[in-house]
């Protein structure tokens, strides 16, 4: 009996050891082979490298009713895919980042029409409205630091507070159809700091970039369709490299960042959004703006692209005019003295549409001329058959000095150059922005400031 029980013990012990050996075996294979399926999957992620996520990304209209999904993403990366409708396809780079931008690149898509829903990354696109109800305009939102004139960009210290957060805030609070910046992004160009101010963050390179139009409206970008206007702070003399990589929305020339190929003017073009015709004009390029005899250089080119509008408008319903700089604006600055001075702007434009071959701004269907430039305000209510100029240049830049009743009746002549009277001019001195809301009588214009605050009211426009 003993002896049986000693035979089944050095069984079980034998199949027990036999077991453990086995699983040891298995063991000692499986932790071989572990580290080469890892390396084969770093050598694949090498070369496949997974799509980074875009630090930002927005749409925005173009030309021929194109729109146009952009995302910022890191450099060498891979560009994020697109979900149109249910099915993935690739976005591209835009081109090779130019010096000074090459941290990150740009990619794009164009959205086909008829697109019901768009993402990226998991996060649904804004795609155009069916109709447009609520639109808002802004510009001139830059951090200006320019030699000694340095605005408070931080927020902390005791110069010209940079409201651009607080407006870009109140404007996602305003849940508009469509936004339209009216040019001028990049302000901070050159000059030395001070402890208000991150020295990295000047001149016309991403980083001034990022600081001053990106990271300040990463969240409206991604909320609502965009149209972007070229500002002169955008011209081929200053941050042009910026403006044609990342907003212009035509397709880029073979080798495009070297000077020769900067494009000093750009033809005008039509939007057709929400039932609403806009014209786009890019007004960028002015030599001596405020000169008493324009360049006539300027004045022909620019007389030849008022022909552009008035064949891009023909057998339009309604159309917006929505360009830089204002046709019949009020200027206001200080003279060589250090006093507050003013005058009439653009006296380009005005004698290009003089030149031009209808001699006038067809109105209708023209019944807006929306702009920027000068820093605050404007509304002017002209005659003649002239559209109603608008001004929204006060979007967190440092703004021009005030234009007072007292300037207005001293300079008799400026408003006899652009023919208006006293009482047609509005001016609000205040970094702000307008909302159109669109109404039975035509649309409802309100001024907000940069807490959001209503600061102005134009009803049926």
């Amino acid at each position: 009996m003993i002896a049986s029980i000693t035979r089944v013990y050095q069984c079980s012990t034998w199949l027990l050891l036999s077991a453990c050996l086995l699983l040891l075996l298995a063991g000692c294979e499986q932790s071989a082979e572990q580290p080469q399926q890892q390396d084969r999957a770093a050598v694949e992620t090498a070369v496949n490298p997974s799509p980074t996520p875009p630090d930002y990304l927005w749409v925005e209209l173009g030309p021929d009713n194109s729109v146009l999904a952009r995302a910022i993403t890191l450099a060498g990366s891979t560009c994020p895919s697109i979900v149109i409708d249910g099915n993935s396809a690739a976005m591209l780079p835009r081109a090779t980042a130019p010096t000074g931008f090459t941290e990150v690149q740009l990619c794009e898509f164009t959205v086909p029409t008829g697109t019901a829903s768009a993402s990226i990354n998991g996060q649904a696109l804004p795609l155009p409205s069916a109709a447009l109800s609520k639109v808002v305009v802004v510009g001139d939102t830059g951090c200006r630091v320019k030699g000694t004139d340095i605005q408070d960009c931080t927020g902390n210290g005791t110069g010209e507070l940079w409201d651009f957060e607080d407006v870009a805030d109140a404007i996602a609070a305003v849940n508009p159809d469509l936004i339209i910046h009216v040019g001028d992004y990049h302000y901070r160009e050159y000059g030395t700091c001070d402890a208000n101010c991150i020295q990295s963050n000047i001149g016309y390179t991403w980083v001034s970039w990022k600081a001053d139009f990106f990271d300040p409206a990463r969240d409206i970008l991604a909320q609502v369709p965009w149209v972007f206007i070229r500002g002169n702070h955008e011209d081929c003399s200053r941050a042009w490299r910026g403006w044609f990589y990342f907003l212009d929305p035509a397709p880029l020339p073979d080798n495009p960042w070297t000077a020769d190929n900067c494009a000093a003017y750009s033809d005008p073009y039509l939007v057709t959004t929400g039932g609403q015709d806009i014209i786009v004009m890019d007004s960028a390029t002015i030599p001596d703006d405020y000169a008493a005899k324009p360049d006539p250089a300027a004045v022909a080119r620019y007389a030849g692209e008022f022909n552009q509008v008035e064949s891009l408008v023909a057998g339009s319903r309604s159309a917006w005019l929505s360009t830089h700089r204002p046709i019949w604006g009020i200027a206001g600055y200080l003279d060589s003295d250090g006093n507050p001075a003013i005058s009439a702007t653009d006296l380009t434009l005005q004698q290009a549409i003089a030149q031009s071959n209808t001699q006038y701004l067809p109105n209708p269907p023209i019944d807006m001329l929306l702009t920027g430039h000068v820093h605050l305000f404007e509304m002017l209510t002209l005659t003649n058959g002239r559209p109603n100029q608008w001004v929204f240049g006060g979007g967190g830049t440092e703004l021009d000095p005030g234009i007072t009743d007292q300037l207005l009746d001293d300079n008799p002549q400026v408003l006899q150059e652009l023919g208006i009277t006293k009482q047609d001019v509005n001016i609000l001195h205040e970094v702000s922005f307008g909302v159109m809301e669109s109404a039975d009588c035509g649309w409802n214009v309100t001024v907000k400031d940069s807490q959001g605050n209503n600061i102005g009211s134009f009803p049926c426009q």
